[in-house]
Order: structure tokens, then C-alpha cells, then sequence
């Protein structure tokens, strides 16, 4: 099974570090907050290496005037494979509804984001590309949920509930 679906890439003249978008406002807001704070508690000091969309754009993305695309270059996509025969028992768990037997496959608590070849899921391939300026974090978070679903299972994991 593949899943896959494209997002905007940040252009990389003109997006913005976090501290130019902390000037911009950017981080001011009730989402931004929970936003980082679930990305600190998912993957700690890596904020250095975030990158956000600058709205106003450069001459490298704004060239075909449409404002919306400003501060995007073109599109990456977000995928996994999934290979059932890999995991005994998954297809039957499937068609019984158990939703246990796929959280019981989750490797993404404990993210190696080293290498692009580190990345086994959607979920670990979006914060792979957010981490190095690729994706916008808060792009990224309004469409998978990247980083508070992690840090949820996280959360649930050191409970010992999961």
C-alpha cells in the first residue's frame, strides 16, 4: 500500500527562520504555541532548523503573481509504503476493525530524522522534511497532524497505556 500526497515546499530564498518569524508574528498565536510545544516534547532542541513561509514572497515565487503561491516553490511529496505481507496478522486485524493491530506497528515514537532513508512513515517523512526547512511546521500540522499525533503516542507510550 502507498500513500502519498503532495505539499507546498518553501522556497528557500525567502523563508523565514524562526526568529525573523517571531518578528513576524508568526508564532504569537494559540496554535503556534501548542504547535512547538508538541514539536519540543517530540523532538527537543530542533527548532534552529525550522524554516516558515514568508507571505510576501521573493522574486524566485511570486513571478507569476498570484499572492496565494508566495513564499511556496513548487510542490514535495509526503509518502510511505506499507507492505502488509511484511506484518502476519494486520490484514485480518483489518477487516475485524481492530485499529490496535496498526498502532502496534508504530515506529515513529522515537524519530531518527537523520537521513532521508531513516524515514518509514508519512507521518516520520513530513516532520523529516519540516526539520530541514523543506515544509512549513505549520503547513505540515494543519494537513497530517505531524507533530501532535506524535507527541500524543508519545504521551500514551510513556504511560504505559498503548
Amino acid at each position: 500500500m502507498v500513500y502519498q500526497a503532495l505539499t507546498p515546499s518553501l522556497c528557500p530564498h525567502c523563508s523565514l527562520d524562526v526568529e525573523q518569524a517571531g518578528a513576524e508574528g508568526l508564532l504569537d498565536s494559540p496554535f503556534a504555541s501548542q504547535v512547538l510545544a508538541d514539536l519540543e516534547g517530540v523532538l527537543g532542541g530542533r527548532q534552529a532548523t525550522l524554516r516558515f513561509r514568508n507571505g510576501i514572497g521573493c522574486s524566485s515565487c511570486s513571478g507569476a503573481g498570484h499572492q496565494v503561491l508566495a513564499g511556496y516553490a513548487g510542490r514535495t511529496v509526503v509518502a510511505e509504503c506499507f507492505e502488509p505481507h511484511a506484518h502476519p496478522g494486520y490484514l485480518a486485524s483489518m477487516k475485524r476493525a481492530d485499529s490496535g493491530a496498526y498502532a502496534a506497528l508504530d515506529t515513529d515514537t522515537d524519530l531518527q530524522l537523520s537521513t532521508p532513508d531513516s524515514v518509514q512513515s508519512s507521518l516520520a517523512c513530513a516532520a523529516y522534511k519540516v526539520v530541514t526547512g523543506q515544509l512549513d511546521l505549520f503547513d505540515a500540522e494543519r494537513r497530517f497532524q505531524v507533530f501532535q499525533r506524535l507527541s500524543s503516542r508519545k504521551a500514551l507510550l510513556a504511560r504505559g497505556t498503548c
